[in-house]
């Protein structure tokens, strides 16, 4: 782990925000002080946990204040009116690791979990970087950080949580 918080953190000094995802163990990382998490927990870590398409945090996303900063959509809500509406669908792609699925005729995977959360939180900071006051590539890691929480939509307790921690992702505030 002392390798992978050097490579986090020399990212971050250098201005890259990186994105993680908490995890898909339903731990509440401010009780179980005996394990770290590994990207989520890892030195300046932006790390994401999982809300379903009705707003509440998914049965299985990693959750506390000491683990994820932010929510995003990831899928998995057991109310959803069709299997398909449950996921987050994605693009195939010759690259993916599911590109044999991809090889039967797929144009779309159905995905679930807190690894579809956290492209949904850096693709928010790359357009948010985008329309910074200093232009394109100005923004550093912790003013996209500062910038997604502090527009991010207050789902649980008012402010930071143990559930939703700053909140849910909103990509439309970040950009304004």
């Amino acid at each position: 782990m002392g390798a992978l918080n050097k490579a986090v953190n020399y990212a971050d000094s250098k201005g890259a925000l990186v994105v993680s995802s908490a995890g898909n163990d339903a731990v509440d990382l401010d009780k179980d002080r005996n394990r770290t998490f590994v990207p989520c927990q890892s030195g300046t870590s932006f790390c994401v946990g999982a809300t379903t398409n009705l707003d509440l945090l998914v049965t299985y996303s990693n959750h506390g204040l000491s683990g994820p900063q932010l929510t995003a959509p990831g899928g998995g809500a057991p109310s959803a009116p069709s299997p398909f509406a449950s996921g987050i669908w994605g693009p195939c792609s010759a690259h993916s690791i599911w590109a044999p699925v991809c090889a039967t005729g797929n144009w779309y995977l159905l995905g679930t979990g807190t690894s579809m959360a956290a492209p949904h939180v850096a693709g928010a900071a790359a357009l948010a970087d985008s329309v910074a006051a200093g232009g394109p590539g100005s923004a550093g890691a912790g003013e996209l950080k500062t910038k997604l929480q502090r527009t991010a939509d207050d789902l649980g307790r008012p402010g930071a949580d143990n559930v939703y921690s700053h909140g849910r992702l909103n990509t439309l505030g970040a950009v304004q």
